[in-house]
């Protein structure tokens, strides 16, 4: 990398960190300061002082003097590092990284879902969010450390050319093979980062698989544990081996920089001076002292400036992936000129779209077309990999179609600005996630006031999705119902749900939310027939006057939708009413016919 570059991509950093916390600027400078004092004019000339005034016999009061003015400044010195240390640096830290954190969730949200089915994008980005808020803070502290050494250095330097010039040529042998062979070692690193992320990934994920509750009924099941172990011990083989590689190579250039350090840096230098002491007789206790303080201070501020040199071209490597993730500028964005969606019930049109995931891959969807109007109840029914959910995905824009266009009330999706027309749709997918935060949050799914109005919102949403009796009636500790959290993950006194019961907390969402159209992506699938047939009852109560969207494998909750589409291999193969289909005898009626046995007791009657 370009030493332009290097020193571009640090100093963007230090700027970004400026604009949060100016002040960590001026007390790192005062840091410096206090450390240049301490080290120039207290342990190097008043140490020196102190011995010439002894060796010279000078009168008790000086010396006395001296030692004071010793004890006075350690107290201080000490005194300022320890707040500087254990007070100041800590919180000052806390808010660099919380701010450095929510700029790369902000940027998380807004990246687009395809990314993620990219393995190389989901590495870089893992890399970037475990180590970026923590970078921020090395490079500063890199930076600082920088500035710090050389202003170090230069005050030693001046004093090593009045007291022995012969010092800083050993420095500069030892400056010159140290930096050589450090500048090979961030290289080494580096490739070590890059070989190492992709299976350290596979490490946490194999661990996590036999601590996180969602596994462990099936880990300890079935024999799924035997497989995972054996890519666990797969991957440790292989990662083993990087190891190996790496850590030789590593191994020869840490010896040669140390060889470099204790010859040149240590042995040779206190070698001249010692000769040169017993042989001319040319120091005076004091400056003996004083060289020895300086071989010292320039061994370790030579040594620290070798080791800051190749971290400086090291923080630009990861903060170009930090640069690139930040500026990432997603395919689907923020129309903020867009237009506002109709209020009420929205109507649908998808125009001969086409997608797949990946360019090279077959298409998922292939020429759909469909018109749903406001207030319409639909039902898209077809076997597991026909495209169902990815046809909501499209609808809802998280991905864009390689082919044709989605048309909400008569204009082309993107012409709406994307979270209001992410807003028209109240979604169940059948994937759904609940959170560790309060019930409330976890309905309404944004922060929560707690208003006597919001509280009532839930309430009615929780009642309509079967769950309020379970809320109000299973709290046990002193906190509102509502403001407890769900999982037991950071609450000891939160709620745990079943599966079914999680799902009906996933529904309420639907009936908390002011939106136009309906989408229920197998809402169902982990109720008993009882409760599937009153959720339905309310879901489609609390949706009269909306557009409603229904996925199901139960055809007992389609087969009084309006219309019905029936999916295969990516396309529609099937259109009509229950009856029309039936009467048809194609496919929907060969799936409908063997579910009826099971569903012969069950009937949904839309609104």
């Amino acid at each position: 990398m370009k030493r332009a570059a290097i020193i571009s991509n640090n100093f963007y950093i230090l700027k970004s960190i400026f604009k949060i916390s100016p002040s960590r600027f001026m007390v790192n400078f005062v840091n410096i300061l206090v450390g240049l004092f301490q080290l120039l004019f207290v342990n190097i000339y008043l140490i020196k002082l102190i011995f010439d005034s002894i060796v010279n016999l000078s009168p008790f009061d000086t010396i006395t003097r001296y030692l004071i003015i010793l004890g006075i400044s350690y107290v201080l010195i000490y005194s300022f590092n320890y707040w500087f240390s254990n007070v100041y640096i800590p919180r000052s830290n806390m808010i660099i990284r919380r701010a450095f954190q929510k700029k790369l969730l902000e940027k998380a949200k807004s990246i687009d879902l395809s990314c993620y089915d990219a393995p190389e994008f989901y590495d870089k980005y893992i890399w970037v969010m475990n180590d970026a808020d923590n970078r921020a803070i090395k490079v500063m502290n890199t930076c600082f450390s920088f500035v710090k050494i050389v202003f170090t250095i230069t005050g030693i330097f001046s004093l090593a050319v009045a007291l022995e010039p012969m010092i800083i040529a050993f420095c500069l042998v030892y400056t010159c093979l140290s930096l050589y062979l450090n500048k090979q070692y961030v290289k080494v690193s580096y490739d070590y980062e890059k070989n190492s992320i992709t299976m350290k990934r596979q490490i946490d994920y194999l661990k996590r698989t036999f601590y996180l509750p969602e596994y462990a009924k099936e880990i300890r099941l079935f024999n799924i544990s035997n497989v995972l172990m054996g890519l666990y011990d797969k991957v440790i083989t292989q990662y083993s081996k990087i190891i190996n590689v790496f850590g030789r190579k590593v191994t020869l250039l840490k010896s040669g920089t140390y060889a470099s350090e204790l010859l040149f840096g240590r042995f040779l230098p206190f070698l001249y001076i010692a000769l040169k002491a017993i042989i001319y007789k040319t120091y005076t206790v004091g400056t003996l002292s004083a060289l020895v303080n300086i071989i010292l201070s320039l061994k370790s501020n030579i040594q620290g400036i070798i080791d800051i040199i190749p971290q400086l071209h090291q923080h630009s490597m990861y903060i170009e992936n930090y640069k690139k993730f930040i500026s990432m500028e997603p395919e689907i964005r923020e129309n903020h000129e867009g237009l506002e969606p109709l209020k009420g019930a929205n109507g649908i049109e998808l125009r001969n779209v086409s997608f797949r995931y990946d360019k090279n891959s077959d298409y998922i969807l292939k020429n759909i077309n469909m018109k749903i109007k406001p207030g319409e109840k639909i039902a898209i029914v077809g076997h597991n990999g026909a495209g169902k959910t990815t046809l909501i995905k499209l609808i809802m824009r998280l991905y864009l179609p390689d082919e044709g266009e989605i048309i909400l009330d008569g204009r082309e999706a993107g012409e709406y600005k994307l979270s209001s027309y992410r807003n028209r749709f109240g979604i169940v997918f059948q994937d759904f996630q609940l959170y560790a935060a309060s019930v409330s949050e976890n309905v309404i799914m944004d922060e929560c006031t707690y208003s006597e109005e919001e509280c009532d919102k839930v309430n009615k949403a929780l009642k309509s999705s079967g769950m309020y009796e379970r809320i109000y009636n299973g709290n046990d500790n002193d906190n509102s119902p509502l403001r407890t959290s769900i999982t037991k993950e950071f609450d000891k006194d939160g709620f745990v749900f079943s599966g079914g019961q999680a799902q009906k907390i996933a529904i309420a969402r639907v009936f908390a939310r002011d939106c136009g159209v309906v989408v229920l992506d197998e809402p169902s699938s982990a109720l008993d027939p009882i409760s599937e047939y009153e959720m339905h009852k309310n879901m489609l109560e609390a949706a009269r006057n909306k557009t409603v969207i229904l996925i199901s494998h139960r055809l007992s909750t389609t087969k009084d939708a309006d219309r019905i589409y029936y999916l295969e291999n990516g396309m529609i193969l099937e259109e009509g009413s229950h009856d029309e289909l039936m009467s048809l005898g194609g496919k929907y009626a060969q799936m409908f016919n063997l579910q009826a046995e099971k569903y012969k007791r069950s009937s949904v009657t839309y609104a």
